[in-house]
């Protein structure tokens, strides 16, 4: 009876095996992408005001500037990662819905509170960002965007910066933003236990979502896409060769 039983478990995950793998084969890319922009879509509705713990721990490359032609004006080459620039910090992630913005291409807005670096807690940063979005009456987008701008000082670089937050890779796959990028997917890999399609993207239209130093900074990356439901499993998102180039009119930008 046993050794039946067995037989039978084995037989059922072969066939729920094969049935995903056919089921994966006759997706289309468009699919995919719909299922993920629908989880995006759902994953901005729950999350209205959202607070968050976040660890980072940062690291700087050495670049190279190469002189271009065209729209993009400079591309930075990174060649190796430089051992004297890492910083590590805690912080306190705030996201907003910001339908006002939508149109432009953020849906919502993330701001950063950093309350420790380097092990070192900063003084009067505990839950500042949580005590000033429970008192209604007391924040706005300016006050939360100060804090930010505040705590951009302790990002590597020279670049005054902002929109290194966990969930703008996620704007990349919003609704409002599908015509801004191409995509392509590139394989497939596990992800814990989801086999996830690994789909490439670039940002291929001007004004870019993201600008710096009033420079278009067109985006480009990878997504972790579990085909079934959209989810996206991983997100990694940076300028695509580092290139820029100047703007020439009001597009929109993120705060910086």
């Amino acid at each position: 009876m046993n050794h039946h039983v067995g037989t039978f478990t084995t037989c059922a995950a072969i066939a729920c095996a094969v049935g995903w793998l056919l089921s994966a084969q006759t997706l289309s890319l468009d699919e995919v992408l719909k299922r993920a922009r629908e989880a995006v879509v759902r994953y901005e509705e729950q999350a209205a005001l959202l607070l968050a713990d976040e660890q980072c721990d940062q690291k700087a490359f050495e670049s190279r500037l190469e002189g271009t032609s065209g729209a993009f004006a400079f591309r930075s080459t990174p060649l190796r990662v430089d051992p004297k620039g890492r910083r590590k910090w805690q912080a306190e992630v705030a996201m907003v819905r910001t339908p006002d913005l939508a149109a432009r291409g953020y849906p919502w807005t993330e701001f950063r509170d950093v309350v420790a670096v380097d092990g070192r807690p900063l003084a009067d940063r505990t839950q500042r960002l949580s005590r000033l979005f429970l008192d209604s009456a007391g924040w706005s987008l300016e006050r939360v965007g100060e804090i930010a701008l505040e705590s951009a000082r302790f990002n590597i670089g020279d670049l005054t910066r902002t929109v290194n937050t966990p969930a703008v890779p996620l704007l990349v796959l919003h609704p409002a933003n599908a015509a801004r990028f191409s995509f392509e997917k590139t394989g497939e890999e596990a992800i814990e236990k989801t086999r996830a399609w690994t789909v490439a993207f670039r940002e291929k239209v001007a004004p870019t979502l993201i600008s710096a130093d009033n420079s278009y900074c067109p985006a480009s990356g990878t997504f972790w896409i579990d085909p079934a439901t959209g989810e996206v499993q991983g997100a990694g998102c940076g300028p695509h060769g580092g290139e820029t180039g100047e703007q020439r009119d009001g597009g929109p930008r993120l705060l910086r």
